[in-house]
């Protein structure tokens, strides 16, 4: 696997894989600057940071196993729900938010529907955790954001593939083209 590429105009572009374990690592990083300076550390927040890498980092592999990636997530979140009072870390939400994103960009139509469906239990599970969620607010809150990147996911999955078919139409006229 290359870590880097060279572009066209004497430019270079990391691969995926790098950027997805990079991304996974800084919302790992974030979420945990988040509780530290969040407070004391009790148990409760231990606790909540134990499960924080489980959360962030399957993120890694979001393009080459979305489906797993959202499903881990997702358990993930239910268990720290289960185990500890969610605490408000913006990484593990834009963690959640990404890997909704993912599994509905990088799988077919199947697939997407079931990553969407372990989301809904993950972030439902944490929104009934919740203490601090009290009104019904919080429902339309997670339903607009997850969904809405589920729907983006499934909107640019859509574009690429059909900028793909575009393209290939577009070689196959080409004058001269032995397509």
């Amino acid at each position: 696997m290359a870590v880097a590429t060279r572009t066209g105009r004497a430019g270079w572009r990391l691969s995926d894989p790098v950027v997805d374990a990079v991304v996974a690592s800084g919302l790992l990083l974030l979420v945990g600057v988040q509780v530290v300076a969040g407070g004391d550390l009790d148990a409760a927040s231990t606790r909540y940071l134990l499960f924080a890498p489980a959360v962030t980092l399957p993120l890694a592999w979001r393009r080459r196993a979305p489906l797993a990636t959202m499903g881990v997530v997702a358990g993930a979140l239910c268990a720290q729900s289960l185990v500890t009072e969610p605490l408000p870390a913006f990484g593990e939400f834009l963690a959640v938010m990404l890997a909704t994103y993912s599994v509905a960009a990088h799988t077919p139509s199947r697939p997407a529907v079931l990553g969407l469906a372990f989301a809904s239990v993950g972030v439902g599970v944490q929104g009934v955790r919740d203490p601090a969620a009290t009104s019904s607010f919080e429902f339309v809150y997670g339903v607009v954001y997850f969904c809405g990147c589920w729907l983006l996911g499934r909107t640019a999955r859509t574009r690429r593939h059909r900028s793909s078919e575009l393209e290939r139409r577009a070689v196959r006229r080409r004058p001269g083209s032995t397509d």
